[in-house]
């Protein structure tokens, strides 16, 4: 499935200087990450989650900030003078200047960066399918895969819809639906192939796993061995009430269809043992 990444003009020179207004704090306190360092390297491991949206986000950031662990959701804020940047678009104008290092300036201030993904219109960017480049980067890091059900998360982008106000999410038709049962499996397998299947790569740079059906939040965190600390579960907006069946009868069924026709051609990435 193609990206459509917005052209931007004079990608390949060199980006300015986003200047940064945030007084320091005397009294701010240290952030403490206990990602596990690799033996040879002193440069600083980060958290990178690259599952998708509608899949827990929101309260992994407020889990990481319960721990002092400084996290990006989205977007950050420069400056009390200056807009909001969001984090795909920043992190791809990094990626096209000069010295191509994605995780600088501003951004070298947080440890974990979620929902790495603006939508605007008919596009969307989605950085966080670039795991590659960020994991060439900032090797020794940790990234984390969230998923749920593709009909749930389905569902929840449609819901999403009706809320917000961006047009991205607004007149969900048959097409796009596709469009995004496709994404959900080209990145699920593409981000397998690359951490599970490839031994250099997971011996280098650990994927963890949050199935939102199978795992909890503070399992999640036991697992990464950053919390010593009794993380509520928070809650994620499943459609706990329906079954599964009905849960389909919620979508047309020639998604439903073409869902299940996936699943019979590639497994079921919201399953644990997929993974393996």
């Amino acid at each position: 499935m193609e990206n459509n990444i917005p052209k931007l003009k004079n990608s390949k020179s060199k980006s300015k200087k986003i200047e940064n207004n945030i007084p320091k704090s005397k009294n701010s306190k240290k952030i403490k990450n206990n990602i596990p360092k690799s033996k040879n390297s002193k440069s600083k491991k980060y958290i990178f989650q690259i599952g998708f949206n509608r899949c827990a986000t929101q309260a992994l950031t407020s889990a990481f900030e319960k721990l002092n662990i400084k996290s990006a959701h989205n977007s950050i804020k420069i400056s009390s003078q200056c807009p909001r940047y969001h984090l795909s678009i920043l992190m791809y104008n990094h990626f096209n200047s000069l010295n191509n290092k994605i995780i600088k300036g501003d951004l070298e201030k947080y440890t974990a960066f979620l929902d790495m993904e603006y939508v605007y219109e008919d596009y969307n960017l989605t950085f966080y399918t670039f795991f590659k480049e960020l994991e060439k980067q900032n090797i020794g890091s940790s990234f984390i895969m969230n998923i749920r059900s593709c009909i749930s998360w389905l569902l929840s982008r449609i819901k999403l819809g009706k809320q917000s106000l961006r047009p991205y999410f607004h007149n969900i038709h048959d097409q796009k639906l596709k469009d995004w049962v496709d994404h959900y499996f080209t990145h699920s397998i593409n981000v397998r192939d690359y951490f599970i299947r490839n031994p250099t790569i997971k011996a280098r740079s650990k994927l963890y796993l949050l199935p939102l059906e199978h795992k909890t939040i503070p399992q999640l965190l036991k697992e990464m061995n950053i919390t010593n600390k009794n993380i509520p579960n928070e809650k994620v907006d499943f459609i706990k009430n329906l079954s599964l069946t009905n849960q389909e009868k919620e979508l047309p069924k020639s998604i439903v269809d073409y869902i299940h026709s996936m699943i019979e051609k590639h497994g079921d990435p919201s399953h644990p043992d997929w993974w393996v």
